[in-house]
């Protein structure tokens, strides 16, 4: 058995018996999580399931999580092969996190077509919009705004969706404001019809 260090650690693996063991890094304790009961030991069985689980699938997609916390969706593939009278497990992972957000993005445009299709009016279907956008990217509040009645300026639109609390100064605030085209970020975002982001 191996006593593994912290998450944030990239250190040494020690046996029971203290002795120095094969070098550890923070996605081996996340292997031990995943495949042992999370207790910072990865026990022998606790590596055969890890092992065999790679081993007899040769493919499996998984999130690799750094020392600092970000975790990227990967795709891993392995074999094992004849070394020195050992069987190594030799393998590869590759970033699939653009294709992740393309399959992300590409549902929630078929889950919104199909909202929108059977919506009864704009705002029900401003309101299904808002939530799934919301709900796909993590996102806590969401607005429409829409021309007025000769195009002059953006007003925001009554629907609206949130989850966050203490929103609803914010949303007062934004209900009393209009924009032409070019002014303010709703305005840019009106006159470019490009996409805008602002780091918080």
């Amino acid at each position: 058995d191996m006593f593994l260090p912290t998450p944030g650690a990239c250190g040494n693996w020690v046996t029971q018996d203290g002795e120095a063991a094969a070098p550890n890094c923070v996605y081996l304790v996340r292997a031990e999580e995943r495949f042992g009961n999370g207790d910072g030991v990865f026990t022998l069985s606790e590596q055969r399931r890890a092992s065999e689980a790679l081993y007899y699938s040769g493919r499996s997609e998984a999130n690799f999580t750094a020392a600092d916390g970000t975790r990227t969706p990967c795709y891993f593939t392995g074999r094992r092969v004849q070394l020195d009278g050992w069987l190594p497990l030799v393998g590869m992972g590759v970033d699939i996190g653009a294709r992740k957000r393309a399959e992300a993005e590409a549902g929630l445009l078929r889950t919104i077509a199909l909202g929108v299709g059977e919506a009864e009016d704009l705002d029900e279907a401003l309101r299904f919009v808002l939530r799934q956008v919301c709900e796909t990217t993590g996102w806590t509040m969401g607005e429409a705004w829409l021309p007025n009645a000769d195009r002059s300026r953006l007003k925001c639109h009554p629907v609206w969706h949130g989850v966050a609390p203490k929103l609803a100064e914010f949303r007062q605030i934004s209900r009393q404001l209009s924009f032409a085209p070019g002014e303010g970020l709703p305005g840019r975002v009106w006159q470019t019809k490009q996409a805008e982001w602002i780091a918080d």
